[in-house]
């Protein structure tokens, strides 16, 4: 058995890129940075920064390019892509980005509650890991998150702001 999954939490390092294929399939690319926060021998605080690549495809690859920007935070889960390409000046290159399966967009308070739009999956379709290549029209689907009624906020563990869960039936 294989697993190729990741989950990301960053922000954004520069303004997503929104581009269609010539069959009118859009897709998007940007990049991300995830700090990583470790005491080192010594006993002293360190700071480590992973940048990471990513791209969306169809309708989820619009909403990142409309409502998010560079600097933005946001939660991508999706898959590590491996591809190679030859430069111009005939060096081969190895390159790892992450396909995003599914997306949160995050206010700047990192437990903000979703809203229907703010979390969809797809998957990309066949020959998109690559934009230069003709794509097949992609279909994504809207996930079906448990949301709060209108004007309730929530945190990570679905309880509303008071504290309370609004699950309980009583």
């Amino acid at each position: 058995m294989n697993v190729n999954k990741v989950m990301l939490l960053g922000r954004l390092t520069r303004d997503p890129e929104v581009k269609y294929s010539t069959s009118g399939n859009a897709f998007c690319a940007w990049g991300m940075a995830i700090n990583r926060y470790y005491n080192s021998e010594n006993g002293e605080r360190q700071q480590e920064v992973c940048f990471v690549d990513c791209k969306a495809f169809g309708r989820q690859a619009e909403i990142v390019g409309q409502y998010v920007a560079k600097g933005n935070p946001l939660f991508v889960e999706g898959r590590l892509s491996f591809y190679q390409y030859e430069t111009e000046n005939g060096e081969r290159r190895n390159k790892l980005s992450v396909i995003a399966e599914r997306i949160q967009l995050m206010g700047q308070n990192m437990f903000a509650s979703l809203t229907d739009d703010s979390v969809l999956r797809s998957a990309p379709p066949e020959n998109m890991e690559h934009p230069d290549e003709e794509a097949k029209e992609a279909q994504p689907q809207q996930a079906s998150p448990e949301t709060p009624t209108e004007g309730e906020v929530t945190d990570a563990e679905g309880l509303l702001s008071d504290g309370t869960a609004d699950d309980i039936p009583f």
